[in-house]
């Protein structure tokens, strides 16, 4: 379990640097959004690789485009 949690916080790392580097003119409040952001796609990446059920990652993707606006 240790080994699978370092994998996904190297992966929510790195979608907040992308994240960052795409967006760097914005305040920190879009920053910290798209933090969220990085963190729910990461779950629905994850959820691709445990085969997580559709409807959730559906939800979880509406969710992320939600604290998008």
């Amino acid at each position: 379990m240790k080994g699978r949690e370092i994998t996904v916080e190297i992966i929510i790392a790195k979608n907040i640097i992308v994240a960052k580097n795409n967006f760097p003119e914005y305040p920190t409040m879009f920053n910290k959004k798209f933090m969220l952001f990085a963190i729910v796609y990461t779950i629905i990446f994850i959820g691709k690789v445990k085969k997580i059920t559709v409807p959730l990652q559906r939800n979880m993707l509406i969710f992320g485009l939600y604290l998008m606006i």
